[in-house]
């Protein structure tokens, strides 16, 4: 999946969380970004900027643990607002670390 098009399937998807609403303009940024940049010429330099104005929404470090609720038999699960985000953001995230790859485009 190219991370234009996986920008597209997670923007609508970050517009609709209210957790997470306020970085919607990093994502449609960086969609406008890969869209110019695919008109134009580019090099590694761009490709790696625009690499790193992806975020992340979460600071995931060894300790981190996604968010868990109580599901109706009481067990935490993993919120299915969190599991649809995370779908959506994973392919992201990938194709966006595949631009910092000298060569691989």
């Amino acid at each position: 999946m190219t991370l234009i098009d996986a920008l597209s399937e997670l923007i609508p998807v970050v517009a609709n969380n209210p957790f997470h609403a306020q970085r919607l303009g990093e994502y449609m940024d960086a969609l406008e970004v890969a869209k110019l940049l695919l008109i134009q010429r580019f090099n590694q330099d761009e490709l790696s900027d625009l690499s790193r104005s992806v975020p992340d929404l979460y600071l995931r470090h060894k300790e981190w643990t996604p968010p868990m609720e109580h599901d109706s038999a009481g067990n935490w699960c993993e919120p299915t607002w969190f599991s649809d985000l995370e779908s959506k953001l994973q392919p992201v995230l990938d194709a966006a670390q595949v631009l910092r790859m000298v060569g691989f485009y």
